[in-house]
């Protein structure tokens, strides 16, 4: 059972063929409805909520009997006369079967880069790159050699680079490959590190390197390297850090752009135990240094799982892997959970959506030009799904900018931190719109208004507030952030002119000022 905020009534699944009603006429009467419809099969301990933003309600999972277990998700149209249970169709047209493998986003190109990992039949060497809406397999024109646990970055002015990776436990690698676009070519670098799988490398913004750290090659490593330019190509150089993090393969990094610092969370150590440690690595006076977080929550120990870093919302995710906190050092299952890290401590998030089936060894990566997380292939209970998955979790929204939802999409682009500057974008069909910026947190109510200038019925929250142009495709604004403001909050909405000739309103969108 839930509560149906959008048109204020109670929902009640209550059979496999019925869903039921209550609709209030005063606080103590009330009158049932039963519609008959397409529903979720018979099954009890399933979850019934209500997504207000999207005006549906949802119920996931439940079980029947012993042992069947359910993970679909059904999505009922509250706003329908007569509600219509559908379930969420399957993603198709995808890469083949993989697991143990990496994938980068390409910031010049906006495509994502999915390389070799394991298959059912071995490693592979195929190539598959997606553009937001369709994967492309370049097949034997990306001529890297077969293998698994490479590790794969996108570096800007350097280009999307792979490292490494093993066939078997005896064979492993320390080739450079570049990415041409449509194939990999063999790079001469200097100083390479030493061969290696189950290690990771990501592009460090603020140091302007690439930097990678441990795997395994017989022995579990914990050294530190960084690539970078160099006349006439690309350089390795092992970095020298003090309080070295102890030596672990299949780990996890992401680098926090906004406290300019390297995150490393879990793996597997010379024992072959789990890790659920967190560790950054630091700027220090001569160069620097790895120091061990204790956050108040952390995940469950684990491995094979992935990180990246969401930029707007200023935290490090991380999703799946193997490990289990509820038995011995060395017993484990596979995971499908959701972490975000702040740099204080970790926090689960629970996706009001269907979770992906469990597995290890996806690849994962953040897209920066469409606000998502892109996952793709690993195994788990399931050998070898093959669908792909977005991850998306938006600021603090509150209320609804026009009546029945709002079909622009408004996002923080560059996280608020005082004394430097912050950027949201909206979709504008024309490129014509406005930003209304009010300082202060969220308002209890905005202003109603009626159609008119409107394409239809709206709520604007920027009373009072100031209004700043945000021109193009989307519409954009930037802007310094006094230093005074830590701790402050922002409530912003856009104003885009639509495909109807009139005016739309974006969902209102909060945030938090934070200190650098």
């Amino acid at each position: 059972m839930t509560w149906d905020a959008s048109l204020q009534r109670l929902v009640v699944h209550s059979a496999p063929s019925e869903t039921s009603i209550a609709q209030f006429s005063s606080p103590l009467h009330a009158q049932w409805n039963t519609f008959p419809n397409q529903a979720p099969s018979l099954r009890y301990l399933a979850t019934l909520v209500h997504d207000k933003a999207r005006r549906t309600n949802m119920l996931f999972g439940g079980r029947t009997g012993l042992t069947q277990n359910f993970n679909d998700l059904f999505v009922m149209d509250s706003t329908s006369p007569t509600p219509i249970w559908q379930l969420m169709p399957p993603l198709a047209n995808q890469p083949t079967e993989r697991l143990y493998t990496d994938m980068a986003f390409e910031a010049n190109t906006g495509r994502m880069v999915l390389g070799p990992g394991q298959g059912p039949f071995g490693p592979q060497n195929d190539t598959w790159t997606f553009d937001g809406s369709t994967w492309t397999n370049l097949g034997a024109s990306a001529t890297v050699t077969p293998r698994s646990q490479p590790a794969i970055c996108y570096a800007p002015g350097i280009g999307t680079m792979l490292f490494g990776g093993g066939v078997n436990p005896t064979t492993y690698h320390n080739d450079t490959w570049r990415f041409s676009g449509t194939q990999w070519l063999n790079t001469v670098v200097y100083g390479a590190p030493p061969p290696r799988m189950g290690h990771d490398m990501v592009w460090a913004s603020n140091w302007n390197c690439m930097v990678m750290f441990g795997g395994y090659n017989g022995s579990t490593l914990g050294d530190t390297w960084s690539l970078t330019t160099s006349f006439p190509g690309v350089q390795w150089n092992q970095m020298l850090v003090p309080n070295t993090i102890p030596p672990r393969q299949s780990h996890a990094m992401a680098f926090d752009q906004r406290r300019n610092r390297l995150v490393v969370f879990g793996g597997a150590d010379a024992n072959g135990q789990f890790l659920g440690d967190t560790w950054e690595m630091t700027p220090a006076t001569f160069g620097w240094q790895w120091i061990q977080r204790t956050p108040t929550q952390s995940p469950p120990r684990r491995w094979q799982h992935k990180m990246d870093y969401d930029p707007a919302r200023g935290v490090v995710v991380m999703t799946g892997g193997y490990g289990n906190p509820q038995c011995g050092q060395y017993c484990a299952s596979h995971l499908n959970d959701v972490w975000e890290y702040d740099g204080d401590t970790w926090i689960q998030r629970v996706p009001s959506t269907s979770l992906p089936a469990v597995r290890e060894g996806a690849g994962f990566a953040y897209d920066s030009q469409r606000q998502r997380f892109v996952m793709q292939g690993g195994s788990g209970s399931t050998p070898f799904p093959g669908e792909t998955w977005y991850y998306t979790a938006g600021n603090d929204r509150f209320g609804q900018g026009m009546q029945g939802g709002s079909s622009l999409r408004l996002r923080c682009t560059q996280f608020p931190v005082a004394g430097q500057p912050t950027s949201f974008a909206f979709d504008s069909p024309y490129g014509l719109g406005w930003l209304t910026v009010f300082v202060g947190s969220a308002p209890q109510a905005g202003l109603t208004l009626g159609a008119g200038l409107l394409c239809g019925t709206g709520t604007f929250y920027g009373v009072p507030g100031i209004v700043v142009d945000a021109m193009g495709f989307p519409g954009s604004v930037s802007f310094q952030l006094p230093a005074s403001m830590i701790g402050q909050g922002l409530v912003v909405q856009g104003i885009a002119l639509d495909t109807g000739m009139c005016l739309r309103l974006t969902d209102p969108l909060a945030v938090t000022i934070h200190a650098p």
